[in-house]
């Protein structure tokens, strides 16, 4: 019988342990993290939110502006960028209903970088040169990642030389410009102002009064979007 018992209160300790094991992971991962800022985030009204003199794509007359947050490196900025960014250019942005401004949060050297790097291409190019470079940043990271442009599992690690390299593909030479970190204030400067507004994770966007924090699926933001559009 003590046998029993003793194996009976091991059983339980073991149940215990393995218990506290996995809510420490799920407290740790990503998208709990994600749905806890969300759970917390301040929901900020327009004329707090600044589309200062950023990459911009779209309709500049358009009813709706979308303001986005990003880190090029960052796993789920770039899985909204692959997956559900091309369906809110096909249904709203090419249609004329959205703005969608581009804005800088970079949380690492590398994604500090990349986001100098998009600038200096939109100062050759304005900014569809922008979005030809962060499209190139993406998807080369993407290769590296899982073998295919339009696929996301994990972080990536990439050099300034990657992406001067990557430029030069796109018909762009930014060695002079990020070597002398032409843009590290402005791009500094949306990190700063991200701060400001309470944001900690990317990627981030204000699409009027509501928020959306992490890559949620196009479905989200459609239900924003409209609800805005409705609106006006």
């Amino acid at each position: 019988m003590k046998e029993n018992h003793d194996l009976k209160n091991a059983l339980i300790l073991i149940y215990v342990f393995a218990g506290v094991i996995a809510l420490i992971f799920i407290m740790k991962s990503p998208l709990f993290l994600n749905e806890l800022a969300f759970q917390n985030q301040i929901k900020l009204s327009p004329a707090h939110i600044s589309i200062d003199d950023d990459a911009s794509i779209g309709n500049e007359n358009a009813n709706l502006v979308v303001v986005g947050f990003f880190d090029f490196q960052d796993v789920y900025s770039r899985k909204f960028y692959t997956e559900t960014f091309p369906e809110i250019k096909r249904d709203y942005i090419d249609t004329g209903k959205v703005r969608f401004v581009f804005r800088d949060f970079p949380n690492s050297d590398s994604a500090e970088l990349a986001a100098q790097a998009a600038e200096c291409a939109r100062e050759q190019g304005q900014d569809i040169a922008f979005f030809i470079i962060a499209n190139a940043i993406v998807e080369k990271q993407n290769e590296r990642d899982t073998g295919r442009f339009d696929q996301v599992n994990n972080k990536v690690e990439f050099t300034k030389q990657d992406l001067k390299l990557w430029a030069i593909e796109r018909g762009y030479n930014i060695d002079n410009c990020l070597d002398t970190e032409t843009y590290k204030n402005e791009v500094l400067a949306d990190k700063q102002d991200a701060q400001q507004m309470g944001l900690t994770l990317t990627p981030s966007f204000f699409i009027n009064q509501e928020t959306i924090i992490g890559a949620e699926p196009y479905s989200v933001f459609k239900q924003a979007i409209d609800k805005e559009l409705a609106k006006i």
